[in-house]
């Protein structure tokens, strides 16, 4: 048993100064490592722990720590630099805290700045490079705009940057819109094409109806002078437009068969908080709920028809549901806020502007409103009334307002309005079809 043990002992006292040796290189190396990689606190650990296998390294691990307390100061320095730097928040200020930063490899400042690294800085680059909010040109834009100021209206739009840069090239692309029918109204009326121009007049009365030019009023002449006897002079034209406007019956026509009467009653349309309309409908479609959003915006429309952040985005869903079709979307009904726009439409009727009354109409069947047939209904009421007091001649508006009445006839539990809101002479032709 004594030489078993002894053999042990022998064998352990052969291997140890082999161990202790590969420890030393462990050490060395480990304090290498970590000096080069300027993290001078584990140097010194590594350092000192190996002055305890070999006393000669003693003089190397009192250096190593002197060195990493240095650092450590430095270190201090270093970050309060950086973070004053990047207060500052210029571009230049946040390469200079990055590089101090990036200088502290150890100690206690050391998680701190690779949160600054990796989050706070990299953030605030970010909104640097955000382009800028400019709400208040794209409000001045809209100031010129409604005012009628195009040329002013351009020049500012197209300087809007950041948030409101879609709204504001919408609002651009409008105003090309408007002014290429007007020109094109110009163009067609004076080379004796009045329908052509009511056309276009009308056009540009859908993108802006009291824009510059006075779409509607050449709209209105263009249609007098389609009815009038060939080969009216301009004075015949101007004295049957005005005429009209005031009541009178033009010379040389008939007398218009259809006049609303004061006894006929306009549907009153419902207070709407746009506010709050506008806030339902942006949450709405961040739900991915595209129907109601788009009833939402609608309403709005119906009450501001100028409202840009409801025009641009029914313009957004629209480009969205073309790039990407969905059956089910598309067939989606309305939410009873798009019946604001069908009040409207109707009310503009009742006011005797026909084609906005049509163009509003129109607006509420494309989000798919629950009140299809009264829609079609005064569509077909709007039509026929601007076939008689255009003098009946124009047949394909006849058809027009014929096939929009038979829609809404046969439409099952459809009720049509009785003759305090709408003329007998109308309600006859209706229950005719």
């Amino acid at each position: 048993m004594r030489n078993k043990t002894f053999s042990l002992l022998f064998v352990l006292a052969l291997f140890a100064p082999l161990a202790s040796a590969g420890r030393k290189e462990d050490l060395q190396r480990q304090a290498q490592q970590a000096a080069q990689a300027r993290k001078l606190d584990e140097a010194a650990a590594a350092m000192c722990e190996l002055a305890k296998l070999d006393s000669s390294k003693q003089p190397d691990c009192e250096a190593a720590r002197q060195e990493a307390t240095a650092e450590s100061r430095r270190n201090d320095d270093r970050f309060n630099q950086g973070v004053a730097f990047f207060n500052q928040g210029t571009k230049d200020s946040l390469d200079d805290a990055e590089q101090r930063f990036k200088n502290i490899r150890f100690g206690p400042h050391y998680s701190e700045a690779q949160r600054y690294l990796t989050q706070s800085i990299p953030s605030k680059r970010a909104e640097l490079n955000r382009p800028p909010d400019d709400t208040q040109t794209f409000n001045d834009g809209m100031q010129a705009y409604n005012r009628n100021d195009f040329g002013a209206a351009k020049t500012v739009f197209s300087q809007v940057k950041g948030s409101k840069a879609g709204e504001a090239q919408t609002y651009l692309s409008r105003i090309r819109q408007y002014e290429s029918a007007m020109a094109e109204g110009d163009r067609l009326a004076a080379n004796g094409n009045h329908r052509g121009a009511q056309q276009s007049y009308e056009e540009a009365g859908r993108l802006k109806g009291d824009g510059p030019g006075d779409p509607r009023g050449k709209a209105g002449r263009e249609q007098v002078a389609v009815n009038l006897p060939a080969g009216p002079t301009p004075v015949a034209i101007q004295t049957a437009a005005r005429t009209a406007s005031q009541g009178e019956t033009p010379a040389g026509t008939a007398p218009p068969p259809l006049q609303r009467q004061a006894a006929i009653k306009e549907p009153a349309r419902p207070k709407v908080n746009i506010e709050k309309l506008l806030h339902e409908g942006y949450h709405a479609r961040s739900e991915g709920n595209a129907a109601e959003a788009k009833s939402k915006y609608i309403a709005v429309l119906a009450e501001e028809p100028n409202n840009a952040t409801a025009r641009t985005a029914l313009d957004q869903i629209a480009q969205e549901e073309q790039a990407k079709p969905q059956v089910g979307a598309q067939q989606a009904q309305a939410t009873p806020e798009a019946d604001i726009m069908l009040a409207r439409a109707i009310g503009e009727y009742y006011k005797g502007n026909y084609t906005e009354a049509e163009t509003h109409i129109k607006d509420y069947q494309n989000v798919n409103g629950s009140k299809k047939a009264l829609g079609y209904f005064f569509s077909g009421v709007s039509k026929l009334t601007r076939y008689y007091l255009g003098g009946g001649n124009d047949k394909k508006l006849l058809n027009d307002a014929e096939a929009a009445l038979r829609i809404a006839k046969g439409t099952q539990g459809f009720k049509a309005p009785g003759e305090e809101f709408v003329s007998p002479k109308i309600l006859k032709i209706y229950s005719g079809l």
